[in-house]
């Protein structure tokens, strides 16, 4: 008994099971997703937010007391009427970067089920897969690549990367290059 008392005052740093307090379980939460894995996320919710916005929700409504249904309708209007700060299409990967940022956010504030893959979201669901197929029609269905590095810049970096083959920098810049 003695021991139950002193284990709330002791530090719970060497502890096999330690007691967490609701902050360190959040935190502990926070942290499974990687730092651009949330700037995607607060990025997508950004974007969101000003659709609530500029179309006259209460944001607070929204996230509280709209049920899947409902949710499910404004997800279809926003993914057919969202645009880029200057009125243009987003390119495909954006789009899709942007329902599943959603999608995270919901996730993890446990409102509402998973919109990408649940049967009460299809409404939304049909109204991605048509814009997706819309942004192919319109060429903004594929990735832009850079152009292929020139056969005399590839001699170049060769020859670069054989002069010193002792240095541990340049062996690492070697395997990135031939990986």
């Amino acid at each position: 008994m003695a021991s139950e008392k002193n284990a709330g005052s002791e530090p719970n740093k060497n502890k096999r099971f330690p007691t967490l307090s609701d902050g360190d379980k959040r935190k502990i939460i926070s942290d499974r997703e990687a730092v651009n894995t949330k700037r995607s996320t607060d990025a997508s919710m950004r974007i969101f937010k000003s659709y609530l916005e500029e179309k006259g929700y209460d944001e607070q409504f929204v996230w509280t007391d709209l049920s899947a249904y409902d949710l499910d309708e404004l997800l279809e209007r926003f993914f057919f009427e969202v645009r880029t700060a200057r009125g243009d299409l987003y390119k495909k990967n954006s789009y899709i970067s942007i329902r599943h940022g959603i999608n995270r956010f919901l996730e993890n504030s446990g409102k509402h089920s998973d919109i990408v893959n649940d049967v009460q979201f299809k409404k939304s669901q049909l109204a991605f897969k048509s814009m997706l197929a819309k942004l192919k029609d319109e060429g903004k269905g594929g990735t832009d690549h850079h152009p292929p590095l020139e056969t005399a810049d590839l001699r170049k970096l060769s020859l670069y990367l054989t002069e010193d083959l002792e240095n541990p920098e340049r062996l690492q810049v070697i395997i990135t290059v031939h990986v």
